[in-house]
């Protein structure tokens, strides 16, 4: 049996406790027992440090928020030079691989945020129509 999470393999630890508690001592290698029980043991003992590193992860987030503190990757901007670029691409005058190479940024993210900000690119349309 595998597993993907260790929240998998927590909801399985119970039942393979009983099923050990259940083995008839005398059928059994002790030394086998003694290390099947002290991985149990070991699992439970990585468990639960899992569960309170993510609870205090989760109590920090919550805090970070609270005081309004960002987290993640600033967004990007909407530049004039970016309007005009994408106006131009919209006219066929460039295309979007040179738009976007003079943005610095990457071909998916030119048409990632020309999406975003089709509403800005249709004003500059029309102030510049």
């Amino acid at each position: 049996m595998k597993f993907k999470t260790y929240t998998e393999l927590s909801k399985a630890l119970p039942s393979a406790k009983i099923c050990y508690e259940q083995l008839p001592d005398e059928e059994l290698d002790k030394k086998m027992l003694a290390s099947f029980v002290y991985l149990i043991q070991v699992c439970e003992s990585v468990f639960e440090e899992e569960t309170t590193r993510r609870e205090k992860q989760r109590i920090g987030i919550q805090h970070a928020q609270q005081n309004g503190v960002h987290s993640g990757r600033p967004a990007i901007r909407c530049s004039k030079k970016f309007l005009k670029l994408a106006y131009l691409q919209s006219k066929n005058k460039i295309t979007a691989k040179d738009a976007a190479e003079q943005l610095h940024i990457s071909l998916s993210t030119y048409y990632k945020l020309r999406h975003k900000h089709r509403k800005e690119i249709g004003k500059w349309k029309k102030q510049e129509d």
